[in-house]
């Protein structure tokens, strides 16, 4: 009987060591895109240093958009009034950005590397229907929204941006496609596809119009390691 018993016991311990050993041996999905993001960062943002990398996007030009749409530019100029702010804002977009009315409770979306929060003056959003079409592909967040290696992450948390005000406006355009590559080694680049529709809250440091949430309002955890395609210079 004591045999029988030693065996049982002898039989779960080496089970169990079996599973410790299986769970150290096969990294989380979580780790796996910890570690793919630090592959791409370390080949076209190194250090995590921008004096050491160039990040471009292929996107509207701002004269032309100053030039064709005055009425827009002048309402943007209202909110924002930083010339290489505007001009990032356009040239972030594969079109030329559209003025859309808001009103007392509409609310937008940001999402952001987990831990992070939007307390900062950075004016990309989503929609809701864009933030549900991320959630419903994790897998393409980065290149939907054409990320910068700088804001890329295993994980990521979603804040929430509300307008108060009565009556306003934010800008919406496609996202253009964008390039990254160390200055070391300009022909090896990380690209993202773009394609989601951004919206630009330009003032959306006025507390008196906007109220933005102080706690997260929802995690995207990606099960799958991201889905990218036709990165230049990079052997498959």
């Amino acid at each position: 009987m004591k045999q029988g018993l030693k065996f049982v016991l002898g039989f779960v311990f080496i089970g169990l060591l079996s599973i410790g050993f299986t769970e150290q041996s096969a990294p989380s999905i979580a780790q796996q895109r910890t570690t793919f993001w630090d592959i791409w960062i370390n080949k076209c943002f190194p250090d995590k240093d921008w004096s050491k990398t160039t990040f471009k996007t292929m996107g509207q030009d701002y004269t032309v958009f100053k030039s064709t749409n005055s009425a827009v530019y002048n309402d943007m100029k209202a909110l924002n009034s930083n010339e290489i702010k505007l001009q990032e804002f356009v040239e972030s977009g594969s079109t030329m950005p559209e003025e859309v009315p808001v009103k007392k409770g509409d609310e937008f979306f940001k999402i952001v590397p987990k831990g992070n929060n939007i307390n900062g003056s950075s004016a990309y959003y989503l929609s809701r229907t864009q933030l549900d079409k991320i959630k419903a592909n994790p897998g393409k967040l980065e290149q939907i929204l054409g990320l910068p290696l700088s804001s890329v992450n295993a994980e990521y948390d979603v804040f929430e941006i509300m307008y108060e005000g009565t009556k306003g406006y934010v800008f919406q355009s496609r996202i253009a496609p964008t390039q990254q590559f160390a200055s070391a080694t300009p022909d090896v680049k990380y690209a993202a596809s773009g394609g989601g529709i951004q919206t630009l809250v330009l003032d959306n440091t006025d507390a008196a119009k906007w109220k933005k949430s102080t706690a997260k309002i929802a995690e995207i955890n990606p099960q799958t390691l991201p889905k990218i395609e036709n990165q230049i210079g990079i052997q498959k």
